[in-house]
């Protein structure tokens, strides 16, 4: 430190330090002569752009000189072209506040420049985190999709609320929440496009909304049937339904209580585990479910005691067209089902004649297989040409009847899925290139355990997965390593590695010893086990909850 005594470099941040606190404090004339001070000590590059120089220094040669008379001699910018990101940033930044691009309140929106007797008080229109959460309830309101359902469960002594008795608030999908946060953020004047179409978790769509006049909640995530079939295997929807009330319980810390939208539909009250749903949904009247506060009540009673979240950025001229569509109330259901308490006795099976595999229908033309469609009453049969048609055309190829074939396809998932034809759903699933919203982070979270993950088919090449990778990627892969070959593996892989991920938290002894997850040879081994112990039960018609046992 002794060889820099009495030397002084010169900083030009401090001049825009000084021309942002001058805008601040409303200082016009520190404004302007901090302003002229930096603009004699700006350069140009050899492409002619203005920036900042890091620094001013003194030569070598004059250190002497400055030493004795300070400030005597004229120092020289920082060598080279070579732009300082912190400075240049604070440098913009400046420059947008000069040009009243930017405004102090964007700058600083909680006005820490101000004492604190003369800040704004807190609004109560925006969430926020509180210090200390004591004795918190989940509040949950349950929501069956028809009259006639909340008929049937008004035997049981489970009072629900429809979609048209709830209004004026509305109740929405959760994409609808995504697409509406989309917005934020977004400015085409800066190249800005907004949030990520990503899923919002469970404590985002506990929250009740105010959006352009419109009193909003949506329901969880879970309960959503157009992304991904998961949640249509009931016993995985009764465990995703406690595990979202646990996390809520443990992480809620926002002000308000959390608002559980539990959507129930006519088909969670049949098949095999229609009676533990029930049961569940009895419990939760008791006020307490497996060491958790819950309040069970009409959605009316709870607004004022939920957590309130104002969308304003949506309220803007641009915007002011934009529509949403939310959840109402169907009772409008499939022919198949006269009475809830009758199972469809109409379920399509194969013939012994019919071909087993969309293989069998490629050597036909497109013409003979969209009349076969039109007559078609299997449903598996259904889905090889509805898959066969849709690799070739497209998915904006109209079928006989006039609707699209990925139209078709998604409602023969949904229907697949009520009658438990699992090898179709996930035929349909992977022909529509679906895949899990949390696929990426049980990818990490597997990495993050030290093991690295291989996708493919058996016997084919792999793919080794060894560093996070985005959505978007994921999809790549397993729609480029295993849907050329085993078009449903594309859609069973995203499961395994759902399942193997949960499991290597909760049950880590499974992998001593493992460092890589070969899900192809998962996928040989489960055949293998299946011909030992089933015969001819193919891997890919098992249930969820099968393959979790």
């Amino acid at each position: 430190m002794v060889n820099f005594d009495g030397i002084e470099c010169e900083w030009p941040i401090w001049f825009v330090y000084m021309i942002i606190n001058g805008i601040f404090l409303n200082k016009r004339e520190q404004v302007e002569e901090y302003k002229q001070a930096l603009e004699s000590i700006l350069m140009k590059d050899s492409k002619g752009e203005i920036y900042m120089p890091h620094y001013y220094y003194v030569p070598r040669d004059y250190l002497e000189d400055e030493r004795k008379t300070p400030g005597s001699t004229e120092k020289r910018p920082m060598p080279g072209e070579v732009r300082h990101l912190w400075d240049q940033a604070v440098y913009a930044i400046c420059q947008m506040m000069l040009d009243d691009v930017l405004k102090v309140a964007e700058l600083d929106p909680i006005r820490r420049y101000l004492r604190p007797s003369e800040r704004p008080k807190p609004n109560q229109r925006y969430s926020a985190f509180q210090g200390y959460v004591s004795d918190l309830a989940v509040q949950v309101v349950l929501v069956s999709e028809s009259v006639r359902l909340q008929q049937l469960l008004a035997t049981y002594g489970i009072r629900t609320q429809t979609p048209h008795q709830i209004e004026p608030i509305q109740i929405w999908p959760p994409s609808e929440l995504v697409k509406a946060y989309s917005y934020l953020g977004a400015s085409p004047k800066l190249g800005l496009t907004g949030r990520p179409l990503r899923p919002i978790g469970v404590l985002g769509t506990s929250k009740i909304y105010k959006i352009m006049g419109k009193t909003v909640l949506c329901y969880p995530i879970t309960f959503e049937i157009s992304d991904f079939y998961m949640s249509q295997d009931m016993h995985l929807l009764l465990d995703d339904i406690k595990s979202d009330l646990v996390f809520l319980s443990k992480c809620w810390k926002l002000h308000g209580r959390p608002i559980y939208v539990l959507l129930i539909r006519e088909e969670m009250a049949r098949g095999e585990n229609a009676m533990n749903m029930l049961t569940m949904l009895a419990a939760f009247k008791h006020g307490e479910f497996e060491n958790m506060r819950l309040q069970v009540g009409r959605l009316q009673s709870m607004i004022s005691s939920g957590c309130i979240e104002h969308l304003d950025f949506l309220d803007t001229e641009d915007l002011k067209e934009l529509q949403f569509v939310a959840y109402a109330d169907d009772d409008t259901k499939s022919f198949l089902y006269k009475s809830l308490t009758d199972v469809s006795q109409i379920v399509l099976m194969p013939s012994e004649e019919s071909p087993s595999s969309f293989r069998d229908f490629e050597k036909h033309s497109t013409q003979e297989l969209t009349a076969l469609t039109a007559d078609c009453d299997s449903v598996e049969v259904m889905s090889n040409l509805l898959f066969v048609i849709r690799q070739r055309e497209g998915p904006n190829f109209r079928l006989t009847d006039g609707t699209y074939v990925d139209n078709q396809i998604e409602k023969l998932t949904r229907h697949a899925a009520k009658t438990r034809k699992w090898s179709v759903v996930r035929l349909c699933s992977s022909a529509l290139s679906k895949v899990v919203d949390s696929l990426a982070p049980s990818l990490a979270g597997l990495l993050v355990k030290g093991r690295h993950i291989t996708i493919g088919v058996f016997g084919k090449s792999e793919y080794e997965i060894s560093e996070p990778i985005r959505p978007n990627e994921a999809k790549e892969i397993l729609y480029s390593y295993c849907f050329p070959y085993e078009p449903q593996e594309a859609v069973l892989q995203q499961e395994m590695i759902i399942h193997l991920a949960t499991y290597c938290y909760t049950e880590p002894q499974l992998f001593d010893g493992i460092l890589k997850v070969r899900l192809g040879w998962f996928v040989q081994a489960m055949k293998i086990e299946l011909q030992n112990r089933f015969m001819d039960l193919p891997v890919h018609s098992l249930s969820v909850c099968h393959r979790t046992k």
